[in-house]
């Protein structure tokens, strides 16, 4: 992944705001140039906590595609001499909908699943001190910074509250959820296969079973450039087949989205960070997956499968042959994040979790105002329907009543 070039890149640049010797400074897409983007490649592969959906080889192609119409602004937080040492993307927008007061909102495409900042892991402190000194200065005109679906609990995030809070910045959660996770590194193969549900790990043996009995099956796994374009296109063709196609949110479905499928691929490819695993029966891809990398941790992207053995669980299969094979496949990795929703297919074979949270950091007292306001509303409204509830159980009538009045 070309990492002995990582600690010699630099941007070149200068920041118009300085915090303690460390600079800060927001440009526009149009500002980046090919020494940028390699010092923002190196970030990405020494950050604090790897994000692949934080690199050029994923926001790049998605601004060139499928970026959503507001601004982008991109935040680099550098040293004296010119080191990247932070950056976030984000796009401007309302704090809050009736509200004409703009917040940072951390960028997020259709595909995109999780949300941070890349600071170096050997100066994060400093980075996220003068991230923060940044967008709270007076006449930034950033009442808040929105982060959806960050990593709760990590060193990222603890980092996050501890300058948050020293600099007497709010933070307000709006939401939260757990999502599945592997650690290789925690758990050996058997102990992965003999914690999944005894149920569920009985239904997947007699599907293969009698998937073998009807063909000889087999598992295969490419790294970097052993993903050729006929992996990639079997991939798409896939997803397109099942409900995704049908549902029109397949990569295939938008010309646009597929155009940044496959020039994202290409750019993890270029640097060795992208893996796809592949089921076959009969010598037929029937199932398959596309996995991003970035420092030590896997992004798992996207799954698909041929919906025509589906009786056979294809995509679940898929996902035990790597359980199957966790050391020597992904036993490299601190932490594979499966990019799912809680509550998702893959619950039932990664038993490990991570907190995801979503809210703002205020960073004026107009935000700070404007967040607790929100939060009582959302309260009273939490309330009002608690209320609405027990009185619907108490009076019989209720449920008709309220459903003319809007309830309480």
């Amino acid at each position: 992944m070309h990492r002995d070039s990582c600690d010699f890149a630099t941007t070149g640049k200068h920041s118009p705001y300085q915090v303690g010797g460390i600079t800060a400074r927001n440009i526009s897409p149009s500002g980046l140039d090919s020494d940028l983007i390699e010092a923002w490649r190196c970030l990405a592969e020494h950050a604090l906590v790897p994000n692949a959906y934080l690199t050029p080889m994923f926001i790049l192609p998605a601004l060139t595609h499928i970026a959503p119409p507001d601004p982008v602004s991109i935040i680099l937080i550098e040293t004296g001499r010119g080191d990247l040492i932070g950056l976030g993307v984000f796009q401007t927008r309302r704090l809050l909908p009736f509200f004409h007061w703009q917040a940072l909102v951390s960028f997020r495409s259709k595909h995109t699943y999780l949300s941070g900042l890349l600071v170096d892991g050997r100066q994060a402190p400093a980075a996220v001190d003068a991230f923060f000194a940044f967008v709270s200065r007076p006449g930034s005109g950033w009442h808040g910074v929105r982060f959806d679906w960050l990593s709760a609990g990590d060193a990222l995030d603890r980092l996050l509250q501890e300058v948050a809070h020293r600099r007497h910045l709010w933070w307000s959660e709006s939401a939260r959820m757990r999502r599945a996770v592997l650690l290789p590194w925690r758990h050996d193969t058997a102990d992965l296969i003999a914690r999944i549900p005894k149920a569920v790990l009985k239904n997947l043996h007699r599907c293969r079973r009698r998937l073998e009995e009807n063909g000889p099956t087999d598992w295969r796994i490419h790294y970097g450039n052993e993903v050729g374009d006929e992996v990639v296109e079997r991939f798409i063709a896939l997803e397109h087949m099942g409900w995704k196609g049908k549902a029109g949110t397949s990569v295939r479905a938008d010309p646009a989205h597929e155009r940044f499928f496959r020039e994202m691929i290409a750019g993890f490819r270029d640097t060795g960070s992208v893996f796809f695993t592949e089921l076959l029966h009969a010598g037929q891809v029937i199932a398959s997956t596309c996995n991003l990398v970035s420092g030590n941790a896997a992004f798992a992207f996207k799954i698909s499968w041929d919906p025509a053995c589906a009786r056979y669980s294809p995509g679940m299969l898929n996902e035990l042959h790597l359980l199957e094979r966790a050391k020597e496949a992904v036993g490299h990795f601190d932490l594979v994040d499966s990019g799912s929703v809680e509550g998702g297919f893959i619950d039932k074979l990664w038993l490990d979790k991570r907190e995801l949270v979503s809210g703002v950091f205020a960073t004026t007292g107009i935000g700070t105002l404007l967040l607790a306001l929100a939060g009582l509303r959302r309260r009273i409204r939490q309330v009002a329907a608690s209320l609405g509830r027990t009185v619907a159980g108490a009076l019989p009538g209720f449920p008709r009543f309220a459903r003319k009045t809007g309830g309480l």
